[in-house]
């Protein structure tokens, strides 16, 4: 099924990509940002997961905020957007098992998702969070595809 054309050409799955390009390079952005407004807080919340020795939690809490920056001014721009929807999948599927590992242990910490934009325990409506954005960077990702790799049979 094809999708429809509008005027100027570009069809209605290219308008859906855009629009989830935006939203989760937005959203990447914005988290970023608040997590670099206050790294030792974000450093914290990386240490109440007990999932790293020290050292690799204050890497990660200075280098993750520069790269959902990044790789969502990339998304929102369309720059290698493959690329980067990958690296968004990389980063929900790190962050679903954290949240998941957090859960299993019953441990009650706040997720530090958004940085101090988010107060929120790790938790169930954590991982559908986790979950929406997997899906818009998988959607990205699949329909950045060439139409020719997707159908090999389209002329």
């Amino acid at each position: 099924m094809a999708a429809k054309k509008s005027k100027k050409g570009m069809g209605i799955g290219a308008y859906a990509v855009l629009v989830a390009r935006v939203l989760l390079g937005g959203l990447l952005c914005y988290a970023g940002y608040n997590k670099l407004m206050d790294v030792p807080k974000f450093a914290s919340d990386i240490a109440h997961f007990r999932l790293l020795p020290v050292p690799l939690e204050h890497f990660l809490a200075i280098i993750l905020p520069w790269n959902e920056i990044v790789v969502g001014a990339m998304l929102i721009f369309g720059i290698w957007t493959r690329a980067v929807a990958l690296a968004s999948l990389l980063f929900f599927t790190v962050f679903a098992v954290a949240v998941s590992s957090a859960i299993a242990r019953h441990l009650n910490i706040e997720c530090g998702c958004l940085g101090n934009a988010d107060a929120s325990k790790v938790g169930v409506l954590t991982l559908a969070k986790d979950a929406v954005g997997f899906a818009l960077a998988l959607f990205i990702y699949v329909q950045s595809i060439p139409a020719k790799v997707r159908k090999p049979n389209a002329k």
